[in-house]
């Protein structure tokens, strides 16, 4: 887990990293995956399918969250991910 206080330059990795999210042997593929299973988890309010492209750019730090539906269920999914964690 970073110790680096988040702040809005974060990158989606560095978010999925500070809930527990994040796993260094695994691919952006499996993470992707993961991460939509989540999402489909979510309230129907909040899922949304969003593509792997748009992910791999959300998580290298390539294209910023711009949408408000997009960052809804991004949040969704950590804030879910970080309820698991402190279970």
């Amino acid at each position: 887990m970073s110790t680096e206080q988040p702040n809005e330059q974060w990158t989606l990795k560095q978010w999925c990293e500070g809930v527990g999210f994040y796993d260094p042997s695994a691919s952006i593929a499996a993470h992707y995956r993961s991460f939509t299973e989540l999402a489909q988890s979510l309230p129907r309010r909040f899922a949304l399918q969003i593509s792997d492209d748009k992910f791999g750019r959300w998580w290298s730090g390539s294209s910023k969250i711009a949408r408000r539906d997009e960052a809804i269920c991004v949040i969704g999914v950590l804030h879910l991910v970080a309820q698991k964690m402190s279970a």
